[in-house]
């Protein structure tokens, strides 16, 4: 099918763009997003995410209040039309691509309501590929990018409204393959195995820069994905060089140590050890 986005020099094969290029039915498309005051009184998160072959579009906004998390979530079917981002009562809207996004929600189930905008802080970062396989088939091909931000507008619970201004905030852009909804059939199954990962991903947003730490690990501790850079932060939004930042810089090394809730599988904290190329260590605690 023919649709807006079929108007542009964008294409990547000989399909329209309604038509992914894969035709594995975990292919998806996502947004993600996270505002966390600094004093720790307003915490929320948003994801809207298409599900192309599973003919499923979905969405999702969280909000912290007191310790209790309220939560909206929303389903569809897709829309064919990719400019179409709204699932019910949650609307998302790119009014600057890579500098202004917003989200709005009016749910009156949940009691949850936003008119929210994100701008950008930080130039996208690509971060390196998410590759799994299960035997000889990839259960996970994804790419991924994180930019930093900064939230205005509001929030509400229940008519109750508060004011978002100056809030920091990160999102990121996924897409690719990744294991989601019910598992096939019709195959032989895999041997018998606990199924185990570790995956920590970790924005820090500061006054002047911000880093990243991400990494996958298999259930022997071994890292299949390790990276982690540091990036300007700017005031101005129109200063953010477009592409990749070229004041973006890779950490040599990084490990990340968490302490952990005795008896759980909750951190509580730890620390970021990282070196820059000419040996200068950093050290960040969380």
């Amino acid at each position: 099918m023919i649709t807006l986005l079929d108007d542009y020099a964008i294409h990547q094969t000989a399909e329209p763009l309604s038509r992914p290029a894969t035709s594995d039915r975990n292919f998806y498309d996502r947004w993600f997003f996270a505002g966390h005051a600094a004093d720790g009184t307003i915490v929320f998160e948003a994801a809207l995410g298409l599900y192309p072959h599973r003919q499923v579009m979905d969405a999702h906004f969280t909000l912290l209040v007191h310790g209790v998390q309220h939560c909206f979530h929303g389903s569809r079917r897709a829309p064919l039309e990719r400019t179409e981002m709204a699932v019910g009562p949650f609307v998302l809207s790119i009014e600057q691509p890579m500098r202004v996004l917003r989200l709005q929600l009016a749910d009156a189930a949940s009691g949850l309501a936003c008119d929210l905008r994100f701008s950008a802080r930080s130039a996208a970062a690509e971060e390196p590929r998410s590759v799994l396989y299960d035997g000889e088939r990839a259960l996970m091909h994804t790419t991924r990018f994180t930019q930093f931000g900064c939230w205005h507008g509001w929030v509400a619970l229940q008519g109750r409204r508060s004011e978002v201004a100056g809030v920091s905030g990160v999102r990121d852009r996924s897409w690719g393959i990744r294991p989601c909804g019910e598992p096939e059939g019709g195959a032989p199954p895999s041997p018998p195995r606990t199924p185990s990962v570790y995956w920590a991903w970790v924005p820090l947003a500061f006054d002047d820069l911000c880093t990243q730490f991400n990494t996958f690990e298999d259930p022997a501790g071994r890292p299949t994905q390790l990276a982690a850079h540091r990036q300007p932060a700017y005031a101005d939004a129109a200063r953010i060089p477009p592409g990749t930042d070229p004041g973006q810089r890779e950490f040599t090394q990084a490990k990340l140590a968490l302490r952990w809730k005795p008896g759980t599988r909750h951190p509580d904290g730890g620390a970021l050890a990282l070196s820059d190329a000419d040996g200068t260590a950093w050290h960040i605690e969380l």
